[in-house]
């Protein structure tokens, strides 16, 4: 099931207009964001650093590409 999730995705990006990319980019980078900004309710600091720490990588770095 998770191949074919994988696959499908790959597929839609390769197929995805330019503009197409950046708006997916930008719904990536708010994605991250948000769970970034939700990790904050987690009760565990190790959990709750992690969470919003990762996320907030992962934003950083689409905004990098978007560069």
């Amino acid at each position: 099931m998770k191949s074919n999730a994988a696959s499908y995705k790959r597929a839609a990006i390769l197929s995805a207009s330019p503009e197409r990319l950046i708006l997916m980019l930008f719904d990536g980078a708010l994605d991250a964001m948000r769970r970034a900004k939700e990790g904050f309710k987690l009760a565990s600091v190790k959990e709750r650093n992690e969470t919003i720490s990762n996320n907030l990588i992962k934003a950083q770095n689409i905004f990098a590409e978007l560069q």
